[in-house]
């Protein structure tokens, strides 16, 4: 609940879809947690954030592990919850890898 003055305004949650200040404030809000990527190692190279939609460059399957604990930590303390459904991992691997070292099989269940 905000109070400006005597009036009382209810706040929803998350941003208005479609609104032109969204993304200003989608990004304002997760600064900190690309701060955090810098701090744990990752050049600001290996992050691209563009209003809502982000992504993170990782060259092990360790590193995906440590940063999706890095983003899981940062939402439960800013009380922000992730849509899974929306969120996922790109794999780009030659062509000549076989199955053996999928992400699938190396990270198992947490994917």
């Amino acid at each position: 609940m905000i109070k400006i003055g005597k009036e009382k305004i209810k706040c929803n949650t998350g941003v208005a879809q479609r609104s032109m200040v969204s993304p200003a404030l989608f990004d304002l809000y997760v600064e900190e947690l690309i701060q955090k990527f810098i701090e744990y190692g990752w050049s600001f190279e290996d992050i691209l954030a563009f209003a809502d939609d982000h992504l993170l460059t990782c060259d092990s399957v360790e590193e995906i592990a440590r940063a999706m604990l890095i983003v899981k930590l940062w939402c439960e303390g800013v009380n922000f919850i992730l849509n899974p459904n929306k969120s996922g991992i790109l794999e780009f691997i030659p062509r000549e890898v076989t199955g053996s070292w999928r992400l699938e099989r190396r990270l198992g269940k947490s994917l």
